[in-house]
């Protein structure tokens, strides 16, 4: 067995005994937050898809369209990207009822 000057480690060892599962996890890493990336620009797209049509629907800027699904996601207590998924399949923001006041 060879061993460096300043110390008792095996400079014959093969490479394989050097954390071999450590890259493997990091590269699990990084392909789990290529997946995110790739799932977050979807959302992100379908967001934009829903919030054009809301403007169309209520004649309003892209900022008061952002709003109104924001809002509607914060009443459902659902995520806006689910909430932008049923505008799209609806072609309508589906709002909770508000009560009527009786005269």
């Amino acid at each position: 067995m060879q061993t460096s000057r300043n110390s008792d480690v095996d400079t014959t060892a093969p490479d394989a005994d050097v954390d071999p599962g450590g890259i493997r996890l990091e590269l699990m890493d990084e392909r789990a937050r290529a997946d995110q990336l790739a799932t977050a620009l979807v959302s992100n797209r379908r967001i934009g898809i829903a919030v054009g049509l809301v403007m169309a629907h209520r004649r309003c800027s892209d900022i008061e369209s952002f709003a109104v699904l924001r809002q509607a996601s914060m009443d459902t207590n659902r995520r806006l990207a689910d909430v932008a998924e049923d505008v799209i399949g609806l072609r309508r923001l589906a709002t909770p009822p508000r009560s009527r006041r009786r005269r």
